[in-house]
């Protein structure tokens, strides 16, 4: 009778062997919304279990074929705890998924070590920082640190992304620093219109 977290579900899922059935529901509810909206984008946790599964990634890469419409509007975000050596075998599964015009983001720069290696290895772009670094006064603390996120994705081409943006002083360090995307609740709490770069 309540909405229950990701993080609750997930490792049963991964535990069950479901993981790929319910990436698969989920980006259908995704190209479903997409074909009701006009400018909106939609960023959508996909396991790389997934699409590493030749079915389930023949699966979505067939919705996405079949609904040429998500072009530009979808994006997938992975993370995963372990390194994925075969590198070329996943940057030719994501260029697949990159000429349907999904955008690959790779989660949590900066508190798994594979997001590093991901960041390195992996054709992909955009990465979005862990939220260790924003959160509460953490974004002034380690300022440093997130610049040099943003110095190096940069460098590789790869956009940048920042969440738990959740004041004005974690909004203007970002904006600072030239990140390219901000989330969090400070910008629904706001009333004027925030412009940023796209």
């Amino acid at each position: 009778g309540k909405i229950l977290h990701q993080k609750n579900y997930m490792k049963i899922l991964d535990k069950l062997r479901l993981s790929g059935d319910f990436d698969l529901m989920v980006l259908k509810k995704v190209v479903a919304f997409c074909k009701e909206s006009k400018d909106q984008k939609f960023a959508v946790h996909v396991s790389f279990t997934s699409i590493r599964n030749p079915i389930i990634s023949n699966k979505i890469k067939e919705l996405f074929y079949k609904n040429d419409f998500v072009k530009e509007k979808v994006i997938l975000i992975f993370s995963e705890n372990e390194y994925f050596p075969n590198k070329k075998r996943l940057n030719d599964i994501l260029g697949e998924l990159r000429d349907f015009g999904v955008t690959i983001a790779v989660d949590r720069l900066g508190s798994l070590h594979t997001s590093f290696l991901y960041l390195r290895d992996l054709d992909i772009d955009i990465v979005r920082f862990d939220s260790f670094y924003t959160k509460d006064e953490n974004s002034i603390k380690y300022r440093n640190i997130i610049e040099g996120f943003n110095k190096m994705a940069h460098e590789k081409g790869v956009k940048t992304w920042v969440k738990m943006v959740q004041d004005d002083n974690t909004k203007k360090l970002v904006q600072e620093l030239d990140i390219d995307y901000i989330q969090g609740r400070y910008l629904a709490s706001v009333k004027k219109d925030i412009k940023y770069k796209e």
